[in-house]
């Protein structure tokens, strides 16, 4: 059962260039926006009073958090590949 509209909105998604891969490339810019955002907020708490040593201690007690992340986004990518 292919409906008209499935063919002519995959055809528009092969040919143009913004919407070929959209969902890849909305995944890639949210993960590239989180990175950023986690690493100038991970430098404004290890520089701020209330971090108890500074960077080093942050860096190393942000190593569960970071892998967590990681597997998550692992997860993620596995969820959005195509098959």
């Amino acid at each position: 059962m292919n409906n008209p509209a499935d063919a002519e909105k995959s055809k528009i998604e092969e040919n143009h260039p913004i919407v070929k891969n959209a969902a890849a490339k909305g995944v890639g810019c949210g993960v590239a926006v989180l990175a950023v955002v986690g690493l100038v907020g991970f430098i404004v708490w290890s520089m701020s009073p209330l971090a108890p040593i500074g960077i080093a201690y942050s860096a190393v007690g942000a190593i569960p958090w970071l892998i967590g992340v990681g597997a998550l986004l692992i997860i993620l990518r596995l969820f959005t590949r195509k098959k």
